[in-house]
């Protein structure tokens, strides 16, 4: 029922591939726990996989897996909701625009469309980049960030906040520099 042909399978693979890394940021934002986010993005894969053959070469691919994976996260959210922080239609829309805004930046990969974000985070002082790396990019849980680094869960979730107003300001002038010397 799924034969899918070479041809398929080695642009599926291609496809996946170069997509793979925006879904998984996409999905993340939503879900709560890496069981949540495995979950969903195996589950997009299975329908990406099964559905190939109704994908409109005309559109974009990112955008497609990325209304794949909504549908799945919605359906686990009303499952388990206790492992997504936030799913309704509303903010995955919001989280599709963001994604698409970066997706459409000049780069040939994810990591190259996200690499301001990285020097964002390399420019942090110590205190916040230390947070932001362990619960954002090692994905620890709060409780563990709080044991890691010793300090209340107050403090941490008021280090957390400060650390992404400083993410988002240094963003911003990324992007205004970008835009004034005509890359986006």
């Amino acid at each position: 029922m799924f034969k899918k042909t070479n041809d398929e399978k080695k642009a599926f693979e291609i496809l996946m591939h170069e997509n793979s890394a925006m879904l998984l940021t996409y999905i993340r934002s939503v879900a709560g726990s890496k069981h949540a986010v495995e979950d969903i993005f195996q589950e997009t894969m299975i329908t990406a996989w099964k559905k190939l053959g109704e994908f409109d070469r005309d559109k974009v691919f990112g955008a497609w897996l990325r209304g794949i994976a909504k549908n799945h996260a919605l359906n686990y959210y009303r499952k388990s909701k206790r492992d997504m922080l936030m799913c309704n239609s509303e903010i995955l829309d919001y989280v599709d625009d963001q994604v698409h805004h970066i997706d459409s930046l000049n780069g040939d990969t994810w990591d190259e469309k996200t690499e301001a974000l990285h020097r964002c985070i390399e420019e942090l002082p110590s205190i916040y980049q230390q947070v932001i790396r362990l619960r954002y990019l090692e994905e620890m849980k709060t409780s563990q960030v709080n044991n890691e680094i010793d300090i209340s869960k107050e403090n941490l979730k008021k280090r957390l906040q400060r650390a992404k107003q400083k993410l988002l300001d240094c963003m911003k002038a990324k992007f205004a520099l970008l835009q004034s010397a005509g890359f986006i």
